[in-house]
């Protein structure tokens, strides 16, 4: 896809869309919706494949790099893995609360899905098996971003009041984090992570509702 010209104009006119994912290529899309739909569409043949396995809103959506799955958390306290040619469901993650974020690993081996409680855990995709939990003090683990590194030993999560955090996949514990730089004028001083992602030089990259992009290293490279 060029990156001087639109490529296509969709609407929706029967809910909100949530969340979106695109696959590395930027021909395929996963859409999000408040209606509970999940919608992914392939922008070189439009071919279009609507997932209606959510009995509530989406909050979530992740698709892997080929677009062959998606993820998908809802309101419905469940997160699907799911096929994107056939639309059937490979795995279901149950949740206490509604699953307010998720992720999927590059090669496709984890998963992460989160609550809108304390409980954030880390799946084994082949399996079905809980890998790991992420260990926090916080009474409420929310995020607004969340990323594996490519080779899966690590996952970067950003938060609305503006923390990032670098978890161990395997042992689920924080091993490195930071706060962003705040919006100016605000009270209390806050940014929300709108995203984070680990790059090719051993650094966080995130974006932030300040307008604000920033590179942090991490410490002895890992």
């Amino acid at each position: 896809l060029g990156w001087t010209q639109a490529q296509g104009l969709w609407s929706i006119s029967d809910a909100l869309i949530r969340d979106i994912d695109i696959t590395s290529n930027g021909e395929q899309v996963l859409l999000g919706l408040s209606n509970g739909k999940a919608i992914y569409v392939n922008l070189v043949t439009g071919r279009r494949l609507e997932f209606l396995a959510h009995r509530e809103k989406v909050n979530s959506v992740a698709i892997s790099p080929n677009g062959r799955f998606a993820l998908t958390g809802g309101n419905d306290y469940k997160a699907y893995l799911w096929d994107t040619e056939s639309g059937q469901v490979l795995r279901t993650f149950e949740h206490e609360q509604r699953v307010v974020r998720v992720a999927l690993q590059r090669d496709g081996k984890l998963a992460m899905t989160s609550d809108g409680g304390n409980q954030a855990i880390i799946w084994n995709l082949e399996t079905g098996q809980k890998v790991s939990q992420l260990s926090s003090w916080s009474r409420q683990l929310i995020f607004s971003t969340a990323r594996f590194s490519d080779d899966g030993s690590q996952l970067v999560t950003g938060t609305p009041s503006g923390r990032v955090s670098i978890w161990d996949t395997q042992s689920g514990k924080r091993i490195d984090g930071f706060e962003v730089e705040p919006k100016k004028d605000t009270r209390p001083p806050r940014a929300v992570v709108y995203d984070a992602a680990f790059d090719s030089k051993q650094r966080v990259i995130t974006a932030t509702s300040a307008g604000i992009a920033q590179a942090w290293q991490l410490e002895n490279g890992s």
